[in-house]
């Protein structure tokens, strides 16, 4: 150091010969910087008492010894003996001290890469006793400050209060340093952000006190708040791991904690207490109230090794369409990500993480589930988590196990409900990872979208999925989806009334039916199958009963998830056992409908556009329900009945009609032809029959029916077919060419 010195010195006694020296009264000033050319040391010391007494004379004999003077006794003292002499002191100190950072170098190489430092000044006090050259337990140096402070830890710290020094043990001699502030405000080094206020906090060091250099033995640091103001959590960010599924947006809240340094390593205790945090999560917004309890087993200064195994976070937050009050324990929790967490936070940490847990509500994992496939999550459920880092990333086997009562599901427009285990998987290599899901839910019910009633119920559904990529910011992406539900039940078949065309003449009226279902999704493509088998159907065409047996068989290939089409060639339905009520003709009737073609849009009501092949017992059934004329004269009935058919039609249904094009029946040398309107006020079309040489001709609109008897053929290929452009006309029937008979 340089600078300038200033000594008044008191010398009440001196005593050479006798080793003694009393220096009470001197005053020191002192005013002087280092090389570094760091702040001024100004200094001002009094010494009341200043008392001072070897066990061997201050200054040489040799030159006071007389010529020729033998005194055995005297001992004579050479100059180098006098740096190892050890002398008794009691010391007595008060002044000003404004620069406490000059004490840095005894600190700064405690602990390793951390360092210790103070600043700021004050007024200082100070009762020293020396034995042999060693400071007593007792002795005690003390600064009194509005403006003190230190730094450890990365932390920095400034408030009114109090530094002590002292002895406090003999065998080893161990000092101690203690900073007790008071109103302090605690900030990150690194960046200056505040991150705490506290009302009070105390540092302490202590350490055996060396024989010789100024390194402290085994020493051990411990600092600790209470009850501090964190006014925005925002700042912790740093501390927090480096990733887009997770962030603090601000809030404020209260901290209390205790950490214990050693040479090497730290540990502790902090709790964190916020009612008004912010934040996102997975990609959503959330507030609320979050407590977090921090155990720190053990942080290496040297190796960034981290292990806060049984810390506890417990979440209590809202979201625009979540509530979540969560608790995740930290069962094993050891990570490592270089040197410098203390400074601001492990960012791209490695090592591994085992969790428990509850989650209110699973529905904050949907960020990670792709809309692709319509894939969403929800309801309570306990968590556990086997998770593997490498600088940040996922490794592949990492999993995480949900096991929800009740477990909700959502898919394509349906929401499936029940007692369920999801497990994520992460596969893949580290350069490509990618995921794996599996759902299974033993027994489940299914509704549509959030209606309170089940549609249908059924057992054993499983789900499972393949991510290609698997990505925190983006999600689960390129997702394969296979859906199986083997065996569901539906308790009234009348819960399909809703994928039928408003006013449709055909109606539900109820039965118990089974349906096995299996859908396999790829991106935006999709193909399955879904077959329904209702033993005992009851349903009404047009306000008549029937009754008997109904069999769907639906193939959906070639589906597009972006407007929810498909390919339902190949599909089948089939009526067996039919009768329609009061009408003991009909007992037994079958038909079978195969879908060559088919474009069906899934969406309630179902779009469907296809070309049919039939087969049927006979038509008797459809003339009774389509010509009520046919009730009223027999003849006209046994014309139109034709046994053993084959044919064909095109079928297209939408929103609020059911049409059925160029359709065409034959049996028995009979033929029959239509073009029907249905979901009207009352269908309308025409129909075209020929047993033989003998043709009619039938048109049908608003109740009324109009007959063709000479070339029926020709007068039934010159009407119109439907399309969509086809609107209702109240004369549409008188328009019709017809020649009376």
């Amino acid at each position: 150091m340089r600078g300038r010195l200033g000594l008044t010195l008191a010398l009440p006694l001196l005593d050479p010969r006798s080793g003694q020296l009393d220096l009470s009264g001197t005053h020191l000033r002192l005013a002087a910087t280092g090389d570094d050319a760091g702040e001024p040391l100004t200094t001002s010391l009094v010494f009341p008492r200043a008392e001072l007494a070897s066990a061997w004379p201050l200054l040489p004999l040799e030159p006071f010894v007389a010529a020729g003077d033998t005194h055995s006794d005297t001992p004579v003292v050479a100059a180098p003996l006098l740096t190892t002499t050890p002398f008794d002191a009691a010391l007595s100190v008060s002044g000003e001290i404004d620069n406490l950072g000059v004490l840095d170098g005894l600190l700064g190489e405690l602990f390793v890469d951390q360092t210790l430092g103070l600043r700021g000044g004050g007024r200082l006090s100070a009762e020293v006793d020396i034995h042999q050259g060693r400071p007593l337990p007792g002795s005690r140096l003390q600064i009194d400050s509005q403006a003190i402070g230190g730094r450890f830890l990365g932390l920095d710290t400034l408030g009114q209060g109090t530094l002590t020094a002292s002895i406090v043990d003999d065998t080893p001699q161990r000092g101690l340093l203690t900073l007790d502030l008071r109103e302090v405000g605690v900030s990150r080094l690194s960046d200056g952000r505040r991150l705490f206020d506290a009302p009070h906090l105390s540092l302490s060091a202590t350490g055996e006190l060396p024989d010789s250099g100024r390194q402290l033995g085994n020493p051990e640091a411990q600092l600790a708040w209470q009850a501090a103001e964190v006014p925005d959590v925002a700042a912790l960010n740093l501390y927090l791991p480096d990733s887009p599924a997770w962030q603090l947006d601000g809030g404020t809240a209260t901290t209390s904690g205790v950490l214990v340094v050693e040479r090497d390593s730290a540990r502790g205790r902090v709790t964190l207490d916020g009612n008004a945090i912010r934040g996102q999560l997975l990609g959503q917004a959330l507030s609320g109230a979050a407590d977090l309890e921090l155990i720190i087993n053990q942080a290496r200064f040297d190796s960034g090794r981290l292990d806060i195994s049984g810390s506890r976070l417990t979440l209590q937050a809202s979201a625009a369409d979540a509530e979540t009050r969560s608790v995740v324990v930290a069962r094993d929790a050891v990570l490592t990500g270089g040197s410098g967490w203390q400074q601001g936070g492990a960012r791209a940490p490695s090592g591994r993480l085992r969790l428990d847990g509850l989650l209110a509500d699973m529905a904050l994992f949907n960020a990670l589930l792709t809309s692709e496939h319509g894939l969403t999550v929800d309801g309570a459920a306990q968590l556990r988590a086997n998770i593997e880092l490498d600088a940040g990333r996922l490794v592949p086997g990492s999993e995480l196990r949900l096991d929800a009562t009740p477990f909700s599901l959502g898919f394509l427009d349906l929401t499936a409900r029940g007692d369920g285990q999801l497990v994520a998987t992460a596969t893949g290599s580290r350069e490509a990872l990618s995921a794996a899901l599996t759902l299974r839910m033993p027994q489940v019910d299914l509704r549509r979208g959030d209606a309170d009633e089940a549609l249908i119920e059924g057992r054993h559904m499983q789900l499972t999925a393949e991510a290609r990529r698997l990505d925190l910011d983006a999600g689960l992406q390129a997702l394969d989806t296979h859906i199986a539900l083997p065996h569901i039940e539906a308790p009234d078949l009348a819960v399909f009334n809703t994928y039928l065309p408003e006013d449709s003449p055909l109606v539900l009226l109820g039965g118990r039916a089974t349906l096995a279902s299996d859908l396999r999704l790829d991106g935006y493509q999709a193909h399955g199958m879904l077959r329904l088998d209702a033993p005992d159907a009851q349903l009404a065409f047009r306000e008549r009963q029937l009754s008997g047996s109904l069999m769907i068989d639906a193939r959906l290939n070639d589906g597009d998830l972006r407007n929810m089409t498909f390919d339902s060639s190949g599909s089948r339905v089939s009526l067996s056992n039919l009768q329609l009520a009061d009408d003991a003709r009909s007992a037994g009737w079958w038909a079978d409908l195969e879908l060559a073609e088919g474009r069906l849009t899934w969406q309630r009501p179902l779009v469907l556009d296809s070309q049919l092949r039939l087969a049927m017992r006979d038509s008797g059934p459809l003339v009774d329900l389509f010509v009520s004329a046919a009730n009223e004269r027999r003849w006209l009935r046994n014309l139109l009945t034709v046994r053993d058919i084959r044919g064909s039609a095109r079928l297209d249904m939408r929103q609020q009609r059911l049409d059925i094009r160029e359709l065409e029946l034959s049996g028995q040398g009979r033929e029959l032809r239509a073009n029907l309107r249905l979901g009207e006020a009352s269908p309308r079309g025409v129909f075209y029959a020929r047993y033989g040489p003998l043709a009619l001709g039938v048109a049908l609109a608003d109740g009324r029916r109009r007959w063709q008897w000479p070339g029926a053929r020709s007068w039934f290929a010159r009407q119109p077919v439907f399309s969509d452009a086809f609107v209702s006309d109240s004369h549409w029937l008188e328009s019709l060419e017809i020649d009376p008979p």
